[in-house]
């Protein structure tokens, strides 16, 4: 059982970055940017991506 639970706490930290604030802000704005083709906002999305990815 505590194995089972060891797995189940390394499959949630394998997704912790979809809890980062930097990606919760960082996918609106890469969606803005691309659909209004606003290219400041689609690098600050993909920067503000990278950083979620990265640091998590």
């Amino acid at each position: 059982m505590l194995a089972a639970h060891r797995t189940g706490a390394a499959e949630l930290k394998a997704f912790a970055f979809l809890r980062d604030p930097t990606f919760i802000v960082g996918v609106p704005l890469l969606g803005v940017g691309l659909i209004y083709n606003i290219p400041a906002l689609t690098g600050l999305g993909l920067s503000l991506l990278a950083c979620a990815l990265i640091v998590n």
